[in-house]
């Protein structure tokens, strides 16, 4: 038998087997949300422009709000005719499968005589396999592999994925890459990056890089918040335009809105900004007892931390829901928001903004409307869901609500805004501990100062504005004892 199996590496960044590498400049590029150019064929989102068929009338299913191909276990793969002129290549793929037993296939690269193939198990060349995993992982998953093998034993030319030539594929298919050579370690980690924040899938004890190599997200500094990962953010040269992610079905967020799909979303993130979002290995599972003001007890789930990277990704208001339509044991109706600015940790401090829900659907998803991230352009906040045990939110905290003004204490010094919303023109009452100068600053959701206004040596002041258009807003507040920045509305 000839020895095909020369040198072999295998990435699987969704259930933690091996790792390593990837090119901006692939030989076949499949992505299940691009345009297809019939029932049955796909366009190649590579330079070669391959044709790519497939099952006629395939399933949709939406992976982390993105469509895919569902595949049931019993459709036929999918076939790419390839020139293929070199003896080793690299393979990643993003899927996601349903059962945890029943072994699937996942690719084969073939020529008249010989394959190469990998399995949600194993991996397949010739007569020899090597097992890699002995049940399947249900998680979301960015599979990489790497093969080379002599020159003239192996001369591919069809792909199939989907399944292979003797296995078929059960669950989410959203995208697979094949490179005619072995790519290097950081192209690698771009494309993973790229995947798993399109696709809401955990890289393990790896930072998360743009198509440049500039960190998006970075493992080194806070390694306790990677039990799951989210993200959504903007990267042209990987057309991602990823508007709103979930993290395990239980946690969304999303620019503006969550829409039914990323498509739907209408809101856009500029170019270079990203937020992601981690949870520590507790995920949403275990309880923990805050004690706010006094006897005021709050019961709070998830110890996650949100990295901002960019410019204008903190001007930018989101949208946050909770899904509690399986958790029976929390109440909907008492779920509020903690985040915890100055990056203490101790969310029984003065400083942590609670927000209340905006709305509650009758599946029990709590949505909390106008959250922004990285006010204090530190880089990051922490964040935690709550549940008020007690009846009210604790009121002389940051509250930020849809249909109501906002009241702001911070360290003693208070702020009012009013009204808010507003129809244009707004009001801001602040009334400081001691003695200061103060500059209030109008700011556009794009980042860019509107109106700025001064005040010099007094502790209390009242400024009027208006707000030139609709959407959202930030007002900036500076003083000699602290910066606040509240976000206001124009409808």
């Amino acid at each position: 038998m000839k020895k095909l199996l020369l040198f072999l590496l295998l990435v699987n960044a969704g259930c933690l087997l091996f790792s390593q590498s990837a090119a901006l400049t692939p030989s076949v590029w499949f992505r299940a949300d691009y345009p297809t150019t019939s029932d049955s064929s796909w366009l190649d989102y590579s330079t070669n422009n391959y044709y790519i068929t497939g099952p006629t009338d395939p399933e949709w299913e939406l992976f982390n709000f993105n469509y895919s191909i569902l595949f049931d276990g019993q459709h036929s793969t999918f076939e790419v005719p390839i020139l293929f002129n070199s003896n080793e290549l690299t393979m990643i793929i993003a899927y996601q499968t349903d059962d945890t037993l029943t072994e699937r296939g996942l690719w084969s690269l073939v020529d008249d005589t010989l394959f190469i193939a990998l399995s949600t198990q194993q991996i397949f060349a010739e007569n020899s396999t090597i097992q890699y995993n002995n049940i399947n992982c249900t998680d979301p998953i960015v599979n990489s592999f790497h093969r080379s093998w002599q020159v003239s034993e192996f001369n591919p030319n069809i792909l199939y994925f989907g399944g292979s030539d003797t296995l078929n594929f059960k669950g989410k298919l959203g995208e697979i890459v094949l490179f005619d050579r072995q790519i290097d370690k950081e192209e690698l980690h771009r494309w993973q990056s790229y995947l798993s924040v399109k696709y809401g899938i955990t890289l393990f004890n790896l930072s998360y890089i743009n198509s440049v190599g500039d960190t998006t997200w970075h493992y080194d500094q806070h390694p306790e918040y990677h039990a799951a990962i989210s993200g959504i953010g903007r990267d042209t040269i990987f057309n991602l335009h990823q508007k709103q992610s979930t993290m395990n079905n239980f946690l969304s967020i999303g620019i503006g809105q969550i829409a039914a799909d990323n498509t739907l979303n209408s809101h856009i993130i500029p170019e270079g900004n990203f937020l992601i979002w981690g949870v520590d290995e507790n995920l949403f599972d275990t309880p923990n007892y805050t004690y706010l003001i006094g006897d005021q007890e709050v019961i709070t789930y998830g110890h996650c931390l949100m990295e901002a990277t960019g410019e204008s990704i903190r001007y930018l208001p989101t949208t946050v829901q909770i899904d509690l339509s399986e958790r029976s044991d929390l109440d909907p109706s008492s779920c509020i928001l903690l985040i915890d600015r100055d990056h203490t940790g101790n969310f029984e401090t003065n400083s942590v903004e609670i927000y209340e829900s905006s709305y509650i659907d009758n599946n029990g998803v709590v949505t909390f409307s106008n959250i922004y991230w990285d006010t204090d352009q530190s880089g990051s906040d922490l964040f935690r869901i709550g549940f008020n045990s007690l009846e009210g939110t604790p009121r002389n905290l940051t509250e930020n609500q849809e249909d109501q003004n906002i009241n702001s204490n911070s360290n003693s010094n208070s702020y009012y805004l009013y009204p808010n919303p507003t129809h244009g023109e707004y009001y801001l009452k602040v009334d400081l501990a001691e003695m200061s100068d103060i500059v209030v600053r109008l700011v556009s959701a794009d980042g860019k100062t509107i109106e700025t206004q001064t005040g010099k040596a007094a502790k209390e002041y009242l400024f009027k504005g208006t707000l030139p258009t609709k959407g959202y807003y930030l007002i900036e507040i500076e003083t000699t004892l602290e910066r606040k920045v509240i976000s206001i509305v124009c409808q």
